[in-house]
């Protein structure tokens, strides 16, 4: 059976890519489902193979986007699609551009199949919060568990999505959580240099770096949502979690401070954005 489910985007879109959140995690949307932490993680391979972007689920006419990244990061999908050349896809892109620019939302939809056993009813969100715990009890960590608790009628745990087919842009949002974080041009100019050290799994400088900055995002977004759920509960993040993270960013600062000219202004803006990021992880 395949399932429709919408979400909010907030983005800034410029030329050809799309970075954002695709889906929330842990939190109950408008229609009484809570999507649990690694509900996406057997199925995201097949997604990045087959997937696509429609307008709208239209699965009759052709993708206005391609995605080429999809992470689970804590209480988020986190996507990346790459808008095709066509005239629907440019209007897409342009429409988005125009409402962000105005700072309207533009709504997201995911679109994808459960089997049996895949989720599972509850009479109230406090029942679906009590199976949770009894689960897996530090995952609940990422459970927005005040809202989750409020809700009342009946609601249903997702604690696994066999098959993601694609995410759509639409006009009406279910989940006011799931917020895009950047957009930008693919960047085809920016190649390593002949004779440069490779990384032990022959990965080059620019790959590994990827790779590093991807994981760096996901222990932000991670400490971020642990660091909510324990202000709720007057705790903080342990001191020593703090010094990790702290002498991780000075190490990073070193390299970046060490060679500022050979920045372009756009590699400078995303660094401040990231620094930005994990002061706020700090905090």
């Amino acid at each position: 059976m395949k399932i429709n489910k919408c979400f909010t985007l907030k983005a800034q879109v410029s030329d050809g890519r799309l970075r954002g959140v695709a889906a929330a995690i842990g939190n109950m949307d408008r229609g009484g489902d809570v999507i649990f932490p690694g509900a996406f993680q057997a199925c995201l391979e097949g997604f990045l193979a087959t997937g696509f972007v429609p307008l709208a689920h239209r699965w009759d006419e052709l993708p206005i986007a391609m995605p080429v990244k999809a992470q689970e990061r804590g209480r988020e999908l986190f996507t990346e699609a790459v808008f095709h050349s066509t005239g629907p896809a440019q209007d897409a892109r342009t429409v988005c551009m125009e409402r962000i620019a105005l700072g309207l939302p533009v709504g997201l939809s995911i679109g994808f199949s459960l089997e049996e056993g895949d989720s599972k009813g509850f009479r109230a969100g406090a029942d679906l919060l009590d199976f949770a715990e009894s689960r897996d009890e530090a995952m609940t960590e990422l459970f927005d568990g005040p809202g989750i608790r409020e809700w009342k009628g009946a609601c249903r745990g997702i604690m696994n999505i066999s098959e993601l087919f694609e995410y759509s842009i639409v006009p009406v949002p279910m989940n006011p959580l799931a917020v895009a974080i950047e957009a930008k041009d693919a960047d085809l100019g920016d190649q390593d240099l002949a004779g440069e050290p490779l990384h032990a799994e022959g990965a080059t400088f620019r790959q590994h770096s990827e790779r590093v900055l991807d994981a760096a995002r996901d222990l932000v977004v991670r400490a971020r949502s642990i660091q909510e759920m324990r202000a709720r509960h007057g705790r903080t993040l342990s001191q020593r979690s703090i010094r990790t993270l702290r002498a991780l960013q000075d190490e990073l600062s070193e390299v970046i401070s060490a060679c500022p000219k050979a920045c372009s202004l756009e590699e400078l803006r995303l660094e401040a954005e990231f620094h930005a990021e994990w002061i706020g992880a700090l905090k």
